[in-house]
């Protein structure tokens, strides 16, 4: 449905335009990804609306999309599934953030979790699929940079919630984080291949 939303969109902007064919499937490649993109966060959205997690849901969706964004990672085959499976994931991860835990704890789950990352990034990011895999040492070390910027960035945040003594917050920034790198992770892609291969 979203294919051919995107695909009547592009026949109509190549049309205004007066460009070519493959223009056209560019264009319907772009906007299929940004209707999926935005289906998916209005769900997101309404389902932690309906749940009353609407605050530590985008806080958690945040930083899930600036890790993913840099550091990549596993992708389930169909959009169907990726949108019922990332739902779920931020959904879920929105609504566990609400669990109170003590200040003490945040700070040894952050310290544990800013390890993990920083071994993340420099043994997987970029994490790659089989359309898209990043090979050239140089463009793999700006995506290592970019990813370490970003986790300065969510220890910088966490660092200040924690002070502030808000750690709900802070647990969902850190349930962000945790969120993409599983799926940077060796288990992460496993997890979505037996995911497919159930599907």
């Amino acid at each position: 449905m979203i294919s051919a939303i995107s695909k009547k969109l592009a026949n109509s902007l190549g049309t205004t335009l007066m460009t070519s064919a493959e223009q056209i499937e560019i264009y319907a490649y772009g906007l299929e990804i940004i209707l999926g993109a935005v289906i998916k966060l209005i769900l997101i959205l309404f389902l932690a609306l309906l749940l009353g997690t609407l605050d530590t849901t985008i806080i958690l969706f945040i930083f899930f999309a600036l890790f993913r964004c840099f550091g990549g990672g596993a992708h389930l085959s169909t959009y169907p599934r990726c949108l019922v499976f990332g739902v779920c994931l931020i959904v879920g991860l929105g609504y566990l953030a609400q669990t109170t835990i003590s200040i003490h704890a945040l700070i040894i789950l952050s310290a544990l979790s800013l390890a993990l990352n920083i071994f993340t990034c420099i043994k997987w990011v970029p994490a790659g699929t089989e359309k898209k895999y990043i090979t050239e040492p140089f463009l793999r070390l700006r995506q290592k940079q970019k990813y370490f910027l970003v986790i300065i960035g969510w220890c910088l945040t966490l660092l200040l919630l924690i002070k502030l003594s808000l750690s709900t917050y802070g647990f969902a920034v850190l349930l962000g984080s945790f969120g993409a790198m599983l799926l940077i992770l060796p288990s992460g892609y496993w997890l979505l291949n037996t995911i497919d291969n159930l599907c």
